[in-house]
């Protein structure tokens, strides 16, 4: 490919960004983005975890694999620093594993944060043992060359996303997002504003509340003009 291009580093955010989003869950941080930013930031629902009950975070270093090769991702591996996430693609084709087993234990060494993987992973079992949060869109044994030239540390798009190296990726078992790192500080203090929104909604409704009445529901069902009808649906009913 023309465009195959390698920079050993990435843009790095301050550390503290980080642990402003510990432990806040996607969920959270997808529900106080902006429109816009719930439907370019939150990646496709194939992205699953391989070893669930994992919350990560961490700066994103990326790479372009071509279909059936794993080069460039263990490229980036070996350019990654602790805390990193590792983002690896190949355009979600289902050849050629582009994680494992091997680069598991590897990012375990290096104190890695995560890995997203845009294609298949292997060594599904051991990735679980090892208790490391990587998350991919398939599984298959597929062998993969290390032979093909792609791209480490550019923009690429995984799971419908588009990653910048050094974008902070967060994730847990409900799936991950992206976060550009002028944009934590909003999301975050919104998403903590949330979660105290929620433990209040949690106390009233083990107090005797519904979910329904904390949320005014029956204002909103007056407003959508919907009227509640008394007793049992029934075929006499269907016009009422």
């Amino acid at each position: 490919m023309t465009d195959a291009r390698i920079h050993r580093d990435i843009p790095r955010p301050d550390p503290a960004l980080i642990e402003c989003l510990r432990g806040i869950p996607v969920a959270d941080l997808h529900d106080e983005m902006s429109a816009l930013e719930q439907r370019v930031r939150l990646m496709a629902p194939a992205m699953r975890p391989v070893a669930p009950g994992r919350w990560f975070a961490g700066p994103a270093v990326t790479s372009f694999n071509p279909p059936g090769d794993n080069l460039m991702m263990h490229a980036s591996l070996y350019f990654a620093r602790a805390g990193d996430v590792l983002v690896a693609t190949n355009g979600g084709v289902a050849f050629g594993a582009l994680w494992g087993g091997n680069a598991t234990q590897q990012a375990l060494r290096k104190g890695l944060a995560g890995a997203v993987v845009d294609g298949p992973v292997r060594d599904t079992a051991t990735i679980r043992e090892l208790g490391f949060p990587a998350c991919a869109t398939m599984v298959s044994v597929s062998h993969p060359t290390k032979e093909l030239a792609g791209t480490v540390n550019l923009p690429v798009t995984c799971a419908g996303v588009v990653v910048n190296p050094g974008d902070i990726v967060v994730g847990d078992d409900d799936g991950v997002v992206v976060i550009a790192p002028d944009d934590v500080p909003r999301i975050a203090a919104a998403a903590r504003a949330r979660a105290g929104r929620d433990r209040a909604l949690q106390a009233a409704v083990a107090a005797g509340s519904t979910i329904f009445e904390q949320m005014n529901g029956a204002a909103t069902l007056e407003r959508l003009g919907l009227r509640v009808h008394d007793g049992a649906w029934s075929p006499a009913a269907r016009s009422g």
